[in-house]
């Protein structure tokens, strides 16, 4: 058996990963409702009392509606949030007409596969605005993986 002492280390690097998604939740009506009032078909809705994705012994206590991006997962985050705003398009200005009570959040999540460092997380003033004048919360879990520690 021979070895090759000047063979280079192979060293697979992973792209960080990026998802974003606008989750309306916390209204009492059914998901179709929103659907209707939005004009704009949804990724994923579920209802009170549906199993929960990752199990059936848990189920879910809200009613909720869902748009993701359908960006590359390896893009930065502003192209993320602005694919999901070009959905919405027009439908901005009814989502002050959804039911009481109701949540809309930016769900953003950011995988960092190799540090140190990850992908960028710029939100323009105007995604800022649009967001705003939507009533949106922006959360954004980060999760590092491989990394070296700090």
């Amino acid at each position: 058996m021979s070895f090759d002492n000047n063979a280079e280390n192979t060293h697979t690097t992973v792209a960080d990963e990026i998802s974003a998604r606008l989750v309306v939740t916390e209204f009492a009506c059914d998901p179709d409702h929103i659907t209707k009032l939005l004009g704009i078909q949804p990724d994923a809705v579920w209802r009170i009392g549906d199993d929960l994705s990752f199990t059936s012994d848990r189920k879910r206590t809200d009613n909720g509606w869902t748009i993701e991006s359908k960006v590359s997962n390896t893009v930065d985050l502003d192209a993320h949030v602005a694919a999901i705003l070009r959905v919405l398009g027009n439908a901005k200005s009814t989502f002050k007409h959804l039911p009481q009570g109701s949540t809309i959040s930016l769900s953003c999540g950011i995988t960092v596969n190799q540090g140190p460092g990850g992908p960028s997380m710029v939100f323009s003033p105007q995604m800022v605005a649009i967001l705003a004048e939507l009533g949106a919360e922006i959360s954004i879990d980060l999760y590092c993986l491989n990394c070296p520690e700090a």
